[in-house]
């Protein structure tokens, strides 16, 4: 049953309907509160509603329950870079790659980050 809600789950966020997704992510929740891999979806889902700070509390109870993942420290990344916390972008998308120097979407993320703080310089 949870397999058919996960497939249910990356359907309704591949068509942006995140609330939905959401929603059945809660319901897995509350027979398995510390499953990661719902618990990222969940982050991601609202950090695509804009809600920064559920995603944000989700990605850091995230980082005490795996601490060698690194699309949680993506998701921080992410986060803090919408926030203009540059920095902080910068510490967890590097924290990201030395986790999973194989990735090339983190690379793509960091290099994004560095190009944002070159043009807050030059304007």
């Amino acid at each position: 049953m949870a397999d058919n809600a996960l497939t249910r789950v990356e359907i309704l966020m591949q068509q942006n309907r995140y609330p939905e997704a959401e929603q059945v992510l809660r319901n897995l929740l509350t027979t398995d509160t510390n499953n990661i891999t719902y618990l990222l979806l969940l982050g991601e889902t609202n950090y695509q509603q804009d809600k920064f700070d559920e995603a944000r509390s989700i990605a850091f109870h995230l980082t005490s329950l795996a601490p060698d993942e690194p699309e949680v420290f993506f998701l921080k990344s992410r986060i803090a870079a919408e926030e203009k916390l540059y920095d902080e972008a910068e510490k967890n998308i590097e924290q990201a790659i030395s986790l999973n120097p194989n990735d090339a979407d983190y690379f793509a993320f960091f290099a994004q980050i560095k190009l944002i703080r070159k043009n807050i310089l030059w304007r």
